[in-house]
């Protein structure tokens, strides 16, 4: 008996665990803050003058996020946008080339 209740208690401070992270993680998203994981395509991080890493747009991503939403508003493929932003030459976050996976990364975030 004592076990069990033990165990419905620990379940209990896990569920409060998750719901006060979950809510954290909110407000600082909603706030602009860095919650972790990589920079997404057309953000930058800024380092505030507290330490606090700060998401901001940045331009010359945005110009191509612009570009992706364009494309996919008048008809084109994830592929298609792909294949437009490696034949002009546009590198992606990390340097590489476009692929459609990422094109659709880059659009449902900006959407």
């Amino acid at each position: 008996m004592v076990f069990r209740m033990l165990a419905v208690l620990a379940e209990f401070e896990r569920d409060l665990i998750s719901e006060r992270t979950l809510t954290a993680l909110a407000h600082k998203k909603a706030n602009g803050e860095k919650t972790g994981g990589h920079v997404t395509f057309g953000q930058r991080v800024r380092l505030t003058e507290d330490g606090t890493k700060m998401l901001t747009p940045d331009a010359g991503e945005q110009k191509t996020v612009d570009q992706i939403v364009q494309l996919r508003r008048t008809g084109s493929t994830y592929l298609g946008i792909a294949e437009t932003l490696n034949d002009q030459g546009v590198a992606s976050k990390r340097g590489g080339l476009w692929s459609a996976k990422v094109v659709r990364c880059v659009y449902l975030r900006s959407a």
